[in-house]
């Protein structure tokens, strides 16, 4: 089982058709194809938007606790 990366998981979205990845498009021959200029767009916004519902509110809760101990 290989690890869960951030672009493992960009790369399995963009599968599911939610994002786009365009890696770098620069002007030299080294930029080609480079994955730290890469533009991510979003393709489904209902579903990025329910995803988004489902995860900010528990990080929401974890920052009221933290702000709320300290």
């Amino acid at each position: 089982m290989e690890p869960i990366t951030f672009e493992s998981i960009l790369d399995k979205m963009a599968k599911l058709k939610v994002l786009s990845v365009e890696e770098g498009k620069g002007n030299k021959e080294e930029d080609k194809g480079n994955k730290e200029e890469a533009k991510v767009k979003v393709v489904d916004d209902k579903l990025v938007t329910y995803l988004c519902s489902l995860c900010w509110p528990l990080v929401e809760s974890y920052w009221v606790t933290i702000v709320y101990i300290f």
